[in-house]
Protein backbone atom coordinates (compact mmCIF):
# COMPACT_ATOMS: atom_id res chain seq x y z
CA UNK A 1 0.00 0.00 0.00
CA UNK A 2 1.19 3.42 -0.68
CA UNK A 3 -0.24 6.68 1.18
CA UNK A 4 -1.28 8.80 -0.98
CA UNK A 5 -2.55 11.96 1.20
CA UNK A 6 -3.03 12.50 4.64
CA UNK A 7 -5.89 15.55 5.40
CA UNK A 8 -5.63 17.14 9.12
CA UNK A 9 -8.88 18.97 10.43
CA UNK A 10 -11.61 17.03 8.27
CA UNK A 11 -14.88 19.19 8.99
CA UNK A 12 -13.22 21.74 10.80
CA UNK A 13 -12.25 19.05 14.20
CA UNK A 14 -8.50 19.06 14.15
CA UNK A 15 -8.49 15.83 15.97
CA UNK A 16 -10.11 14.14 12.65
CA UNK A 17 -7.93 12.80 10.28
CA UNK A 18 -8.18 11.05 6.76
CA UNK A 19 -6.09 8.81 5.22
CA UNK A 20 -5.94 7.46 1.57
CA UNK A 21 -4.06 4.66 -0.04
CA UNK A 22 -3.37 3.29 -3.10
CA UNK A 23 -3.38 -0.61 -2.90
CA UNK A 24 -3.78 -3.51 -5.78
CA UNK A 25 -6.67 -2.32 -7.72
CA UNK A 26 -8.31 -0.61 -5.08
CA UNK A 27 -8.33 2.93 -3.04
CA UNK A 28 -8.73 2.41 1.17
CA UNK A 29 -9.46 5.43 2.79
CA UNK A 30 -9.18 6.05 5.92
CA UNK A 31 -10.96 7.96 8.61
CA UNK A 32 -9.50 8.16 11.57
CA UNK A 33 -12.13 8.54 14.24
CA UNK A 34 -15.46 7.13 14.51
CA UNK A 35 -19.11 8.58 13.67
CA UNK A 36 -21.61 5.25 13.82
CA UNK A 37 -24.71 7.11 12.64
CA UNK A 38 -22.83 8.64 9.46
CA UNK A 39 -21.06 6.00 8.60
CA UNK A 40 -23.91 3.78 9.08
CA UNK A 41 -25.94 6.38 6.87
CA UNK A 42 -23.22 6.85 4.22
CA UNK A 43 -22.57 3.22 3.26
CA UNK A 44 -26.61 3.18 3.18
CA UNK A 45 -26.77 6.08 0.76
CA UNK A 46 -23.53 4.90 -1.79
CA UNK A 47 -24.86 1.49 -1.82
CA UNK A 48 -28.30 2.57 -3.45
CA UNK A 49 -26.74 5.09 -6.05
CA UNK A 50 -23.45 3.34 -6.65
CA UNK A 51 -23.60 -0.22 -6.10
CA UNK A 52 -20.47 -2.34 -6.02
CA UNK A 53 -18.09 1.20 -5.25
CA UNK A 54 -17.09 -0.36 -1.73
CA UNK A 55 -15.28 -3.68 -1.72
CA UNK A 56 -15.18 -3.72 1.85
CA UNK A 57 -16.15 -1.63 4.87
CA UNK A 58 -14.80 -1.75 8.48
CA UNK A 59 -16.03 0.57 11.43
CA UNK A 60 -14.90 0.46 14.75
CA UNK A 61 -15.12 4.13 17.45
CA UNK A 62 -11.75 4.97 16.43
CA UNK A 63 -11.62 4.03 12.89
CA UNK A 64 -13.97 4.01 9.42
CA UNK A 65 -12.38 2.18 6.65
CA UNK A 66 -13.41 2.34 3.12
CA UNK A 67 -12.29 -0.25 0.27
CA UNK A 68 -13.11 1.28 -2.71
CA UNK A 69 -12.73 -0.18 -6.45
CA UNK A 70 -10.57 1.53 -9.03
CA UNK A 71 -12.63 2.79 -11.43
CA UNK A 72 -10.98 2.97 -14.81
CA UNK A 73 -10.09 6.26 -16.99
CA UNK A 74 -8.09 9.81 -16.64
CA UNK A 75 -9.16 12.03 -14.16
CA UNK A 76 -11.33 14.72 -15.74
CA UNK A 77 -9.08 17.81 -13.75
CA UNK A 78 -6.59 16.78 -16.23
CA UNK A 79 -8.02 16.69 -19.21
CA UNK A 80 -7.88 20.14 -21.44
CA UNK A 81 -10.97 22.74 -21.48
CA UNK A 82 -12.66 21.68 -25.58
CA UNK A 83 -15.79 22.86 -25.47
CA UNK A 84 -17.64 19.86 -26.53
CA UNK A 85 -16.01 18.14 -23.67
CA UNK A 86 -16.93 20.39 -21.08
CA UNK A 87 -20.68 19.93 -22.37
CA UNK A 88 -20.70 16.09 -22.53
CA UNK A 89 -19.01 16.45 -18.86
CA UNK A 90 -21.79 18.83 -17.65
CA UNK A 91 -24.40 17.04 -19.48
CA UNK A 92 -22.87 13.78 -17.47
CA UNK A 93 -23.10 15.87 -14.05
CA UNK A 94 -27.35 16.82 -14.95
CA UNK A 95 -27.64 12.76 -15.80
CA UNK A 96 -25.86 12.28 -12.69
CA UNK A 97 -28.32 14.74 -10.49
CA UNK A 98 -31.30 12.86 -12.03
CA UNK A 99 -30.37 9.55 -11.74
CA UNK A 100 -29.42 9.99 -7.64
CA UNK A 101 -33.07 10.96 -6.95
CA UNK A 102 -33.20 12.04 -3.79
CA UNK A 103 -29.42 11.40 -2.90
CA UNK A 104 -26.34 14.07 -4.16
CA UNK A 105 -23.00 13.17 -4.44
CA UNK A 106 -21.70 16.45 -3.09
CA UNK A 107 -18.73 17.36 -4.64
CA UNK A 108 -19.07 17.90 -8.89
CA UNK A 109 -15.37 18.47 -8.52
CA UNK A 110 -13.59 17.75 -11.56
CA UNK A 111 -11.02 16.11 -9.58
CA UNK A 112 -14.23 13.24 -8.49
CA UNK A 113 -15.19 12.28 -12.40
CA UNK A 114 -13.26 9.97 -14.10
CA UNK A 115 -13.76 9.84 -17.65
CA UNK A 116 -13.17 6.33 -19.86
CA UNK A 117 -13.82 7.61 -23.63
CA UNK A 118 -16.91 8.21 -23.59
CA UNK A 119 -17.98 6.64 -20.12
CA UNK A 120 -17.94 8.85 -17.05
CA UNK A 121 -18.11 8.18 -13.31
CA UNK A 122 -18.67 10.34 -10.19
CA UNK A 123 -15.37 9.01 -7.71
CA UNK A 124 -14.69 10.18 -3.85
CA UNK A 125 -18.25 9.65 -2.11
CA UNK A 126 -17.36 11.27 0.89
CA UNK A 127 -19.92 13.97 0.97
CA UNK A 128 -22.60 12.35 -0.30
CA UNK A 129 -26.19 13.40 1.18
CA UNK A 130 -29.97 13.83 0.91
CA UNK A 131 -30.65 16.88 -0.65
CA UNK A 132 -32.81 18.82 -3.39
CA UNK A 133 -32.40 18.99 -6.54
CA UNK A 134 -31.75 22.72 -6.61
CA UNK A 135 -29.42 22.04 -4.04
CA UNK A 136 -27.32 19.49 -6.27
CA UNK A 137 -27.58 21.75 -9.09
CA UNK A 138 -26.41 24.83 -7.08
CA UNK A 139 -23.04 23.04 -5.62
CA UNK A 140 -22.64 21.61 -8.64
CA UNK A 141 -22.59 25.03 -10.67
CA UNK A 142 -20.06 26.27 -8.64
CA UNK A 143 -17.94 23.46 -7.86
CA UNK A 144 -17.31 22.89 -12.09
CA UNK A 145 -17.39 26.73 -12.58
CA UNK A 146 -14.39 27.10 -10.32
CA UNK A 147 -12.74 24.43 -11.78
CA UNK A 148 -13.12 25.42 -15.19
CA UNK A 149 -12.19 29.16 -14.28
CA UNK A 150 -8.84 28.05 -13.18
CA UNK A 151 -8.16 26.18 -16.22
CA UNK A 152 -9.08 29.71 -18.30
CA UNK A 153 -12.47 29.00 -20.01
CA UNK A 154 -14.89 31.75 -20.35
CA UNK A 155 -17.47 30.37 -21.86
CA UNK A 156 -18.19 27.87 -19.03
CA UNK A 157 -21.70 29.87 -17.85
CA UNK A 158 -22.99 29.66 -21.34
CA UNK A 159 -22.39 25.82 -21.84
CA UNK A 160 -24.00 25.28 -18.07
CA UNK A 161 -27.12 27.54 -19.03
CA UNK A 162 -27.80 25.89 -22.36
CA UNK A 163 -27.21 21.78 -20.92
CA UNK A 164 -29.64 22.88 -17.85
CA UNK A 165 -32.22 23.91 -20.10
CA UNK A 166 -32.89 20.53 -21.42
Amino acid sequence: MILLKTKYGVDGDANKIRQVYKGNNCYIKERLWGDYYWYNKHIKIVNTVNPGYYINTMYSHSRMTFVIKEVPGVNAKTLGINPKFVKNLVNFVHSNIEETGPFGHGDWALENIMVNGNDMQMIDWDTCDVMSKEEKLKKAYQKLSRDYERKGLRSFDSIWRECNER
